[in-house]
């Protein structure tokens, strides 16, 4: 943040490198929104999109939007495969270029802003990074089914659930075993899917309590 221009902005999305917890904290607390987002950078430790990193990364990356209360992802593109589309020389008469932003030779971003594949006439053919950023965007909403879950038990006055919603308020913050980081996650997709599992049975256990019927019947 820059603070010249505070008064004029309201969405703040800094490189998921650049992202300050107390910065950038402070403008949510003002009302401003934060997003964050990815490119060619940042490198590793972090997480990103690209080919050759391990495909929990491409997922796990959700799972920081939620630990830090960060409320939107910006990417910038899906669709950057002109370097196999322009010329004469194009696929698939040769070979497909993984390389992406003009890189050069010795510092290749592969798959940098192309998560989507031309198929025969122009049909987008999905990739596996994409579907796992789309599952990514998946426990996102779990997270968020969970806080609601939990916020509508609190608010229904029902008691008798605490060590329940002890449990859902911890899985709220994300288990570091998970994610302890923006440079620290896990590597493993079993964990995350069980946390993922995890998160499912408590939305249904807090959805089934509230679900119950009271006596409301006048004594």
């Amino acid at each position: 943040p820059i603070p010249a221009l505070e008064p004029m902005i309201d969405v703040w999305a800094p490189n998921i490198a650049r992202y300050r917890e107390t910065e950038f904290q402070a403008q949510q607390l003002k009302g401003d929104s934060v997003w964050w987002y990815v490119c060619c950078g940042p490198g590793k430790p972090f997480a990103n999109l690209m080919i050759e990193w391990p495909a929990v990364d491409h997922r796990i990356l959700l799972w920081q939007n939620w630990k830090y209360g960060v409320t939107g992802f910006l990417y910038w593109g899906t669709t950057v495969f002109r370097d196999n589309c322009e010329g004469e020389a194009r696929w698939p008469d040769v070979a497909w270029k993984p390389a992406t932003w003009r890189n050069s030779a010795s510092q290749p971003h592969h798959g940098d802003g192309q998560l989507i594949y031309p198929g025969p006439d122009s049909t987008p053919l999905s990739s596996v990074r994409l579907e796992n950023l789309r599952d990514g965007i998946e426990d996102y909403e779990y997270f968020w089914l969970l806080r609601e879950a939990v916020t509508g038990l609190e608010r229904s006055g029902v008691t008798g659930h605490e060590e329940l919603l002890a449990q859902a308020r911890q899985a709220l913050s994300v288990n570091e075993s998970v994610v302890r980081d923006l440079k620290h996650f896990t590597d493993d997709p079993q964990v995350l899917r069980r946390a993922r599992t995890q998160i499912a049975r408590l939305i249904e256990r807090l959805q089934a309590v509230h679900a119950k019927p009271t006596d409301t019947a006048p004594r």
